[in-house]
């Protein structure tokens, strides 16, 4: 694990993060970002799978 959290670390290009415990602004922040980011991925999965149907119903149609 503490390769991993290093390796993130550096891709990331973050110093280590305190290990005091996050404010209450910075969780709401997080939190928010979290749900965003969620909502695009889950937007992006939905259009694939369209695109994916249209493509389906388009060769078994012809």
């Amino acid at each position: 694990w503490a390769t991993k959290g290093l390796l993130l670390t550096s891709l990331l290009g973050h110093s280590p993060v305190s290990v005091t415990k996050p404010s209450m602004a910075r969780k709401r922040i997080m939190e928010e970002e979290r749900e965003r980011v969620v909502k695009l991925y889950r937007q992006m999965k939905q259009k694939q799978r369209d695109k994916h149907e249209q493509k389906r119903a388009a060769m078994t149609s012809t």
